[in-house]
């Protein structure tokens, strides 16, 4: 790449990502720093859209005081095929544009080919990364490949009810659930997560539109691109189908029946892409035998339930599947 060009990038990047608002402090924040000692890599997965642009952020500014470092995002359209071995260039950019420092913070990083191998050089030598990515699945297996030992993660989830309060500005205190008024106030925050869920950008722009693209690219670009699948309409006829049926105990053979599917591997790996994506996650009914697990009944549950009514086909409320699905 030309390195003028990369240096434009990379400081307007930096402009923007300290500009930042922190936001609402995430309740892994605090694991996170108790980490920030070990010479790991750290590696923070989740949702697209979940947070983890702004938990940098707040790392960046609690741990490092907004210096100290260096910041890319791998997002960025213009890094678009962007090959691993012309990291230099980035790497001298950086230096030249904000003298050497040690410790790296990279967005999106499985956006690059072969990513693992300019970490796994440039943590030999001293080097503090911290990295987010959207398919858990990609960044754990290459990560383990080529950084056994060397890597720590932390999985990210869009806010949790406590988190939403402090969305809301509101601090409960540990004697409120006695209090009248200020019970009715956490009951009526609770309906409304229940019904808004834990987005941030949802939660600040309440526009359904921003969920419904978050989704759909979910399944085109961290699914279909990813994987290389070209029959995408039964791709989004099986999640659907998956979504609408949230907290309900489904059986390979059932979704075949249910789906048209008539690949067994199909539908399981299908499945597996989902949970990869961070979307959603699939628990199976217990088992002792290793055999009779792989085919008992199974529940899948969304990351986040405001995206269960804007893709079910199903139009009415389930309250009890919905809290089953926020305890999972």
């Amino acid at each position: 790449m030309n390195k003028d060009l990369v240096k434009q990038i990379l400081v307007e990047q930096n402009q923007n990502f300290l500009r930042k608002e922190t936001g609402v402090t995430r309740g892994v924040l605090a694991n996170v720093s108790k980490k920030a000692a070990l010479p790991h890599v750290h590696v923070i997965t989740g949702m697209r859209r979940s947070g983890k642009s702004t938990l940098f952020r707040q790392i960046v500014k609690q741990l490092f005081r907004d210096q100290g470092i260096f910041y890319v995002n791998f997002e960025d359209e213009r890094f678009l095929g962007f090959k691993a071995q012309e990291f230099n260039i980035i790497h001298e950019s950086l230096i030249e544009l904000f003298g050497e420092q040690k410790v790296f913070f990279i967005d999106e990083a499985q956006n690059v080919e072969g990513f693992e191998l300019f970490v796994r050089r440039l943590s030999e030598q001293g080097n503090k990364f911290y990295l987010t990515g959207s398919n858990a699945n990609l960044l754990s297996r290459e990560i383990s490949s080529r950084l056994t030992g060397r890597h720590i993660d932390t999985n990210l989830q869009p806010f949790s009810y406590l988190e939403y309060l402090s969305f809301r500005k509101i601090k409960p205190e540990k004697n409120d659930i006695y209090i009248t008024e200020k019970r009715a106030l956490l009951q009526k925050m609770f309906n409304e997560y229940l019904s808004m869920g834990g987005m941030p950008e949802y939660l600040k722009y309440k526009d359904d539109e921003i969920l419904i693209r978050i989704y759909e690219d979910i399944v085109a670009k961290d699914i279909a691109i990813r994987y290389k699948i070209t029959n995408v309409f039964q791709l989004k006829q099986l999640y659907q189908l998956l979504i609408s049926n949230f907290s309900t105990r489904f059986s390979f053979r059932s979704l075949m029946q249910q789906s048209g599917i008539r690949s067994n591997n199909t539908i399981k790996n299908y499945i597996e892409y989902l949970e990869n994506s961070n979307f959603g996650k699939v628990i199976n009914k217990f088992d002792h035998s290793p055999k009779k697990l792989i085919n008992s009944p199974k529940k899948l549950y969304i990351t986040d339930h405001a995206f269960i009514p804007k893709i079910s086909t199903k139009l009415t409320k389930d309250f009890g599947r919905t809290l089953e699905n926020i305890e999972s």
